[in-house]
């Protein structure tokens, strides 16, 4: 068995101490783990390159804009760490592409929703997304204990590990009562885990998208079709941006879209006639 690397344990306690959330510190560990293994395989020390080989190690990841700003991030943190002045300016991520609403079609996301009912726990899982607009790993992790008595709110533990109030849909509060409660958590898990993993929850939704007869979409489209829906259906964006958690109202405003029938409403309203 290799001996653990010796940054690994104080580049954690680093990333902790700066008050990054637990999936971040995971996130920019993987990156620096990788930066490492391009180093040791071309013969080079990860604690000095120079802007050359900075951007030498920049091209052998994936050029997008979310995976270099990622490593840019992590290795920023590193060389606080170690006390090296780097040259992170070498690491150039391409512009952030432009947004798409990843949103399901109104009819599809009406047939996914049908095919999930009653359908325990893969449709469940579904419905996390669908109704509530949780994340894959919140869906993986529901509790019940997280449940008020009645069930109609949930404490989300989200991203930062900030804790969210949201009710609780009644589709969903009426398939829970088809689940055995076995462990406090939801979705439990096999093979010592507690719950199951963001995996289980992918292949899940793979499965009801094929049973409802649509492309098979990730969990994160689930996300962004509440989202959306509860945009299309409330047009209040301000509640709508507390019920998605996101920290700022622009973020929410990508979650908008126009349909077919509010852009002909759009073109019906236009008339020249002079008693209009």
């Amino acid at each position: 068995m290799s001996a653990r690397p010796w940054w690994v344990d104080r580049y954690r306690a680093h990333l902790t101490g700066t008050g990054l959330a637990a999936r971040t510190i995971y996130v920019y560990e993987r990156k620096v783990h990788q930066a490492q293994e391009w180093c040791e395989n071309n013969g080079l020390d990860l604690a000095s390159l120079d802007a050359i080989q900075l951007r030498a190690l920049a091209e052998s990841f994936p050029c997008s804009h979310s995976t270099l700003r990622h490593l840019r991030a992590s290795l920023a943190h590193y060389y606080d760490m170690v006390g090296y002045d780097a040259p992170l300016g070498a690491i150039r991520p391409p512009k952030k592409p432009h947004y798409r609403n990843r949103a399901l079609s109104v009819s599809d996301a009406r047939l996914l929703a049908k095919a999930a009912r009653y359908r325990i726990p893969e449709g469940l899982a579904v419905g996390f997304g669908l109704y509530m607009a949780l994340r894959v790993s919140e869906i993986a992790s529901v509790q019940w204990s997280r449940f008020d008595d009645r069930r109609e709110w949930y404490s989300v533990l989200g991203k930062g590990d900030e804790t969210y109030a949201l009710p609780v849909h009644p589709v969903l509060r009426d398939d829970l009562k088809y689940v055995k409660r076995e462990t406090d958590f939801v979705f439990g898990g096999s093979r010592g885990r507690e719950h199951v993993t963001a995996a289980t929850v992918w292949g899940w939704t793979k499965a009801v998208c094929r049973e409802a007869g649509i492309d098979e979409v990730s969990p994160h489209v689930l996300r962004h079709t509440a989202i959306t829906t509860a945009h299309d259906k409330s047009k209040d964006l301000r509640t709508v941006s507390r019920f998605a958690r996101h920290e700022r109202l622009e973020t929410t405003r990508l979650y908008t879209r126009t349909t077919d029938e509010q852009l002909i409403r759009v073109v019906l309203a236009i008339s020249y006639d002079e008693d209009q």
